[in-house]
């Protein structure tokens, strides 16, 4: 089954237990809630690696795991081994010591499986004032060919300006709302405005020589 209808399952079935026991399912189903829809199997399995990649030694709540033993075991036996088997793949994060708090081991699974995946690179979130500041500095140099320039080259440095930030600022210079992934297609528009400025303010210069 996929993760959310594990999710599904493991609420169920605490709702045939009672008091402490079945707000531990409950609870350890946000494990496979949220998120992309993916195999029980592979969701436990990115989930384990994580957790062995973070350092962090591996614990849980013993009573959880031994009612997750029992509807395995209950579910093998009447004869649906799928599920079981999703739930001997849920049980894979129950490796490692016994005596883990409720509290500890889903703050633990939850955090690890959310965490990006190794060498992915976060990136930065936009600098707002900044991209502020150089929209505006766009827009007063627009008809100054070597200041536009010049700002225009500090926002292809990658290392000066993140793309997040380049994004926004495309957006503001622009007057637009589009949603920029790439620093490509933001300088390409930010230049083809430009020209677009530059050719507008010739032309009524041209015009206004004329009296037109």
């Amino acid at each position: 089954m996929k993760s959310q209808d594990m999710s599904k399952s493991l609420c169920a079935f605490a709702r045939l237990l009672a008091g402490h026991r079945a707000e531990q399912m409950a609870r350890f189903a946000q494990v496979f809630e949220g998120g992309k829809a993916e195999a029980v199997a592979a969701r436990a399995k990115r989930i384990v690696v994580a957790w062995k990649r973070s350092g962090a030694p591996m614990a849980h709540p013993s009573g959880l795991k031994h009612d997750l033993q029992a509807v395995e075991a209950a579910l093998a036996a009447s004869g649906a081994k799928s599920q079981a088997k999703d739930y001997q793949a849920a049980l894979s994060l129950f490796a490692g010591r016994e005596g883990a708090s409720l509290d500890d081991f889903l703050g633990r699974a939850l955090e690890v499986r959310d965490a990006p995946p190794p060498g992915k690179k976060v990136e930065a979130p936009a600098d707002l004032d900044l991209a502020r500041r150089l929209a505006d500095e766009l827009t007063a140099t627009v008809l100054d060919p070597p200041a536009f320039g010049a700002a225009l080259s500090r926002l292809e440095d990658g290392k000066t300006v993140s793309t997040a930030t380049l994004g926004v600022i495309a957006s503001r210079f622009l007057g637009n709302t589009k949603s920029y992934k790439g620093r490509k297609a933001a300088i390409a528009e930010i230049k083809r405005r430009h020209k677009d400025d530059l050719r507008s303010h010739a032309r009524a210069k041209a015009l206004d020589r004329l009296g037109v």
